[in-house]
């Protein structure tokens, strides 16, 4: 596998977006809000861009022989196209899975942000509704975190195996429509205070954003230095090693334990504090559906790689999510 080195500056480059809508709105005096009337323009067109990006990555690829996904070499253009001929394509020096990631949730901060601003535009305090700027500010909360601690999204299993493709490109460019459907839902149904469900969904995303936090810091660091982990907590064969030590000892994939109560926490505060809509459930059971199917995936890769130190891994931790149940 080819070595590439990145620079992790997500969060320069969401300060450098921020200054520029700033400046948009102080000295152009451009009404920033209007960008949230425009959802659906603008999503047609990050869809369009998002296919045309992913057919000339792949014709790209075809012309310079860099078939270097392992799940991009089916033989079948529209399996390859849609899984990405390239693990890691670049366009000179720039890493286009990397760059539609990061775009992808500053895209998302950026919006929650403004959806915030305009819940407070020229209202008194006790007039916000609790529950729109609470839901807009953990999803900037969460986003943010893999902006700021970029290295650790570099070491995941997206980054290192998935395919630059269309799949790939097409979900990152949606991800800030879908993922703001909640707190737009709760702007636009005009929900009503309510302080125990914003309790309730706060502690939520509290844990979850925890557990998903200290697990990838846990990992990072074995990552990182190996050699400055306890021997109890690593599980050693003749080509691999594996942490078995912190949340990683509890449940083989605590990450996405963690990310399956954040997104819980967006949909029990929609549900709780606002009439009933499909948006909220189909939004969880995409998530846990996405949740399944990359665990799944995970854990075969583990398998081929690992072998007999998966085996004793998942021999001594049985739970893939949730502790003692699942």
């Amino acid at each position: 596998m080819d070595s590439y080195t990145y620079r992790s500056n997500g969060l320069a480059a969401l300060l450098a977006t921020s200054a520029v809508f700033l400046g948009l709105q102080l000295y152009l005096n451009f009404p920033l809000t209007r960008i949230l009337d425009k959802g659906l323009p603008i999503m047609s067109a990050s869809i369009i861009t998002a296919v045309v990006l992913s057919i000339g990555l792949y014709v790209k690829a075809i012309r310079t022989k860099a078939m270097r996904s392992e799940y991009g070499q089916t033989g079948s253009h529209v399996i390859d196209l849609f899984a990405g001929a390239e693990t890691n394509a670049r366009i000179g020096p720039l890493d286009i899975k990397t760059a539609v990631i990061r775009a992808s949730l500053i895209s998302a901060i950026i919006y929650n942000s403004l959806l915030i601003y305009r819940e407070a535009q020229g209202k008194e305090l006790d007039q916000i509704s609790i529950n729109v700027a609470l839901a807009a500010a953990l999803q900037i909360i969460y986003c943010l975190d893999f902006v700021v601690f970029e290295s650790t999204l570099l070491s995941s299993f997206t980054v290192n195996h998935d395919g630059t493709g269309l799949w790939l490109i097409l979900y990152s460019a949606l991800f800030p429509f879908w993922i703001t459907l909640i707190p737009k839902y709760l702007f636009l149904s005009k929900s009503a205070h309510n302080v125990w469900v914003a309790s309730a969904a706060g502690l939520l995303f509290t844990i979850g954003y925890l557990i998903h936090r200290i697990s990838n810091y846990q990992k990072a660091a074995f990552k990182r230095n190996s050699s400055s982990v306890s021997s109890a907590d690593v599980i050693h064969s003749r080509s691999s090693s594996l942490f078995k030590g912190g949340l990683w000892g509890k449940v083989r994939h605590p990450n996405y334990l963690g990310a399956l109560l954040v997104y819980t926490s967006w949909v029990l505060l929609a549900l709780g504090s606002a009439p009933l809509h499909w948006i909220p459930f189909a939004i969880l059971i995409a998530v846990v559906i996405e949740v399944l199917v990359q665990v799944s995936r995970v854990e075969t890769r583990c398998q081929d790689r690992h072998a007999s130190a998966w085996n004793v891994y998942s021999s001594q931790v049985k739970q893939r999510r949730i502790p003692k149940v699942f």
